[in-house]
């Protein structure tokens, strides 16, 4: 070959018809030995392409796979490492084809811009830098090697159509390369990626929202991690945590955390408007004697709620058990409404997450759930059980020493008046064997003021165990 260049004066960067010079079709078809003698030629060029949109002989060598190619290649000191072909540098093919040997053996050359950024494809039409490219891939032993080079710049490196490359491989799912990142001491675990659409996420609240508990394990071993951070519609990664699927997972990850905040209030599931709660009181009133079973629909979101406020009105009987054994955990926290936990579980009628938050409430210390707490319409969690026809609920509520059955809301009705209005004979018996419970309690209600008197037996319809008093003084009573 080289005499036959030498005799004939023949051009050893002669252009062929595939696009591809004499050293370029060698390397093609992986002839070593040709390309060997063809480097060695002291007019050859390493670098020719008759077009800038055809490929150099390296970039041919690298869709190849070649890496002994690629070694004899970068040998020669006249080619060009940064050469670009349809704006795509050479180390930039190699990460896109993840040829991890390739892109090392590239990176060995002293003469490497690794500043170089590549243009993607598409609708965004964005570009990245070789280390987002490299996260973008999941090629984590280039991604190590690029944060090894010397000349590397900031790793945090975003913009506002560029995330972090940190950010990058969350989103990809690529667990090798957030663990290698999270190695580097300069790669910021709180910094949101800066581009447009995600300017408040964490890259904690964008693994726990894409429920990856491998990458939220290793952003949590990151000492100088704030998981209290406030990100995405000012929620903490822990609140949302609780509406994943995998939400026990992912919250049993969390709570690993001696910092992070259990008892903070959410607004999670804030509404713009608040639906009145308890609309049964007026209705009730209302319909005087007519009493019918009047559920309260429509309960509006108040926000304020912690997570296990959360968990417990959605009855996850499970992630409140795991919430409970935390010491750290508050059960009397109410939301904007003063509504507890214990509260919300007896007015959806969750009976286990009743039964649960009173036992494990009693192991931490006795009587630390408030079984009498009332909200800001006077409502308490037994007055919600009757008022659900809740049996059971009730039934594990008057079970409690602590407990006050006479407790009424803003309009005077207590559980005994509720049961008799929704005709529930068998809340009335509980609630009269409970030794605490006054039948001589008033309600106000439009205007008059109604006594109970419950007769047992005698024929008497639910209806009628109701009677008004209007004229006759407390002195009938006693």
């Amino acid at each position: 070959m080289s005499l036959l260049l030498d005799r004939y004066k023949l051009d050893p960067n002669i252009h062929l018809k595939a696009d591809k010079s004499l050293l370029g079709l060698a390397v093609f078809w992986r002839q070593r030995f040709i390309v060997d003698l063809l480097l060695k030629h002291k007019d050859v060029d390493p670098n020719y392409r008759q077009q800038d949109t055809h490929p150099t002989p390296l970039m041919i060598t690298i869709d190849n796979g070649d890496t002994e190619m690629v070694e004899l290649l970068l040998a020669h000191k006249g080619l060009n490492p940064n050469l670009m072909s349809k704006g795509i540098a050479p180390l930039a093919r190699a990460i896109q084809r993840r040829r991890d040997q390739i892109a090392q053996t590239i990176l060995g050359r002293t003469d490497i811009d690794i500043s170089i950024r590549v243009s993607l494809i598409g609708a965004t039409r964005r570009s990245l830098s070789m280390l987002g490219l490299a996260a973008l891939k999941g090629t984590h032993v280039t991604l190590r090697n690029l944060l090894n080079h010397p000349e590397i710049g900031d790793p945090n490196e975003g913009g506002e159509e560029e995330p972090t490359p940190l950010f990058t491989a969350i989103s990809r799912g690529n667990t090798g390369v957030v663990r290698e990142l999270l190695k580097q001491y300069d790669v910021d675990p709180n910094r949101p990626p800066m581009n447009r659409g995600l300017e408040m996420m964490t890259p904690l609240q964008h693994a726990v929202e894409r429920g990856n508990r491998k990458i939220v394990k290793s952003l949590l071993r990151r000492n100088d991690l704030d998981v209290n951070k406030i990100g995405e519609n000012n929620h903490t990664p822990l609140e949302l945590a609780v509406l994943k699927e995998e939400a026990p997972r992912l919250t049993f990850l969390l709570l690993t955390r001696t910092d992070i905040d259990v008892n903070r209030k959410s607004e999670i599931r804030r509404q713009e408007f608040l639906v009145k709660t308890h609309r049964m009181t007026t209705e009730l009133n209302k319909m005087a004697y007519n009493f019918k079973p009047v559920h309260a629909k429509g309960v509006g979101l108040g926000g304020g709620e912690t997570i296990l406020l959360i968990n417990a009105k959605d009855g996850r009987v499970g992630s409140v058990m795991q919430l409970m054994r935390d010491k750290r955990i508050n059960p009397n926290i109410g939301d904007a409404w003063e509504r507890t936990p214990l509260w919300w579980a007896a007015r959806e009628g969750h009976r286990h997450v009743v039964e649960q938050l009173l036992e494990l409430g009693d192991r931490i210390k006795p009587s630390l759930v408030n079984v009498n707490s009332q909200d800001v319409e006077g409502w308490s969690p037994l007055l919600c059980a009757v008022n659900g026809s809740y049996d059971l609920i009730v039934s594990a509520l008057l079970k409690r020493p602590e407990i006050d059955p006479n407790l009424a809301n803003e309009e005077g009705w207590t559980p005994l008046h509720l049961s008799v209005a929704r005709e529930n004979e068998g809340i009335v018996k509980q609630l009269l064997a409970h030794p605490k419970t006054s039948v001589w309690a008033k309600l106000k209600s439009v205007g008059r003021h109604w006594n109970l008197l419950v007769l047992l037996g005698g024929g008497y319809s639910m209806q009628r165990r109701l009677v008004k008093i209007e004229t006759l003084g407390e002195d009938y009573l006693s």
